[in-house]
């Protein structure tokens, strides 16, 4: 009897602490981007949880899933990444918050970096975004026709600017039309060149230099962000002087950038997801835009 009561006992000391051991968050990190060119941006993205206090593999679990730059991944890899029930999904650009929402009715959706969110269709409004879906935008009206403005003034003589662009980005019409207001008043003469998938870009390179075009400006472009590398190469090595979205580009040995630094905007992303593990509707949570 004495044997049997000093059990019953042991195991109710057990229950409690079993009960209290907390919770395990689970990220679903999907990203249109290679394993390379998105290093940076995961790295960011987990100095951004560890300053919330998250540690991975002890409160968070991170499941990672690249498209290597190729769209038409996204729809699988997402459904991949929703087999494992996330408590939140974490997207890099508008076609992967696309994919996210297809593959996980109700889980919250994080936004580490996009452009202008409300013109992609993805949220109402960046104060109260409403529905599932949050996080941070790199989008200023005037970012575009800026870089146009840099270019000129570093290349005085420049008349011909090729820019690579893709009409499925929501935002790339309005940016368009941007530059196309502005590059006369510059005395340029734009040449659009559409990228879809990474096999078109070695042939834009040859457009460009059979069009003499004197540079190139890239709108933000997750076929382009994954294959930077390769742009940036192609780009020293015909002599075109290229203008980038953002400062790592210029590190990794681009001419010229003008933008947000996304890794921050990456790191950032963390503080929403934290809010969010911790009750917050993402539609309630403002989007950060700078």
């Amino acid at each position: 009897m004495r044997r049997r009561r000093f059990l019953a006992l042991a195991l109710v000391s057990i229950v409690p602490a079993v009960r209290a051991q907390p919770k395990v968050a689970r990220i679903a990190y999907l990203s249109p981007l290679s394993t390379d060119s998105d290093k940076a941006y995961l790295a960011a993205f987990r100095r951004g949880l560890k300053e919330h206090g998250y540690v991975e593999n002890s409160n968070v679990v991170i499941d990672v899933r690249y498209a290597e730059g190729k769209l038409e991944r996204l729809g699988a890899l997402a459904a991949e990444l929703a087999r494992a029930k996330p408590d939140v999904f974490v997207v890099y650009a508008a076609d992967a918050v696309n994919a996210a929402a297809a593959a996980t009715p109700g889980v919250p959706i994080v936004i580490s970096n996009t452009q202008d969110p409300v013109a992609s269709g993805l949220v109402t409004s960046l104060a109260r975004p409403g529905g599932r879906v949050t996080g941070m935008s790199d989008f200023h009206a005037a970012t575009t026709t800026k870089r146009l403005e840099i270019l000129k003034e570093t290349f005085p003589a420049l008349k011909r600017l090729a820019v690579f662009w893709r009409s499925g980005n929501a935002p790339h019409g309005p940016q368009m039309k941007e530059l196309q207001r502005v590059a006369p008043r510059l005395d340029v003469t734009l040449l659009p060149l559409e990228i879809n998938r990474p096999e078109e870009i070695a042939p834009a390179f040859e457009t460009m230099r059979v069009q003499r075009a004197g540079a190139l400006l890239m709108l933000g472009e997750s076929v382009l962000t994954a294959n930077m590398k390769p742009i940036i190469e192609l780009s020293l090595k015909s002599g075109i002087p290229s203008m980038y979205t953002a400062p790592l580009y210029a590190e990794l040995g681009g001419i010229l950038s003008y933008g947000a630094d996304i890794a921050d905007l990456c790191r950032r992303s963390a503080g929403h997801v934290d809010k969010i593990l911790k009750g917050a509707k993402p539609g309630d949570l403002p989007i950060d835009e700078i």
